[in-house]
């Protein structure tokens, strides 16, 4: 004879609510976590401007200024979002590398210092990039595509621009011949580079080349305006 306990045994374990959060609509969500993390942000990569959080993603300041430094707390208080649930992180991260726009100087590290500090699945995240290069008076050295990089990066993009800085000061500084010879140079550097960049071209990546016409509060790139610096003030930071 069947105890009462046997029939307990049988019933299937209740699952766990799903929270009311992701029962909204994906767009409805994903709205108010843009509330809490930063987006519509103009993030500059270098690798001597990059300062590490242990969270990702990092951010750098223009201002090099030790008072002024607005990243004096190694724990800013909006990632504790991220550690709340696999899926809130998933979503949210999404906005922190898809929503906003990186700046990659090429003649700064860039390349090397994505590498070294975001996972690949975070990377192939990135949908907004500008590859910035140094202009044909550039003196220093002027490095290779890091081609493996641009693989898992170019086909996630939705813009993709080629920004280039002029030193209006070293061009006036810079003899005929070796300035024949920089641009030269210059252009056989940024011919290798865009090589790569068509080979892993697809379709819906929009591309564009431009000269930088300033640097300004904001950056634009297609239609759409990121706001340079920080993702928030000191201030901010500390509320």
């Amino acid at each position: 004879m069947e105890s009462p306990q046997d029939h307990q045994s049988e019933r299937p374990t209740p699952t766990p609510a799903t929270p009311l959060l992701f029962t909204l609509p994906a767009e409805i969500r994903l709205k108010i976590f843009g509330f809490c993390v930063p987006r519509k942000c103009a993030i500059k990569v270098s690798s001597t401007r990059y300062r590490p959080y242990g969270v990702e993603p990092l951010v750098s300041t223009r201002d090099p200024s030790p008072e002024e430094d607005r990243f004096s707390n190694t724990r800013p208080l909006w990632t504790n979002v991220l550690h709340v649930s696999k899926r809130m992180s998933d979503e949210c991260l999404n906005i922190l590398y898809g929503e906003n726009l990186f700046e990659v100087y090429l003649n700064r590290g860039a390349e090397a210092t994505l590498k070294k500090t975001f996972s690949k699945q975070n990377i192939q995240r990135i949908r907004f990039m500008v590859a910035i290069d140094p202009g044909p008076c550039f003196s220093g050295e002027l490095n290779p595509p890091d081609i493996p990089f641009w693989e898992m990066t170019v086909p996630n993009l939705k813009l993709f621009e080629w920004v280039t800085q002029p030193d209006k000061k070293a061009e006036e500084h810079t003899g005929d011949l070796a300035m024949r010879q920089r641009v030269e140079d210059w252009m056989e550097w940024t011919d290798a580079y865009l090589d790569c960049f068509s080979q892993f071209m697809v379709a819906g990546v929009e591309f564009k080349m431009r000269l930088d016409k300033g640097d300004g509060e904001y950056r634009q790139i297609g239609r759409l305006s990121f706001r340079r610096g920080p993702f928030f003030s000191k201030d901010e930071s500390q509320k």
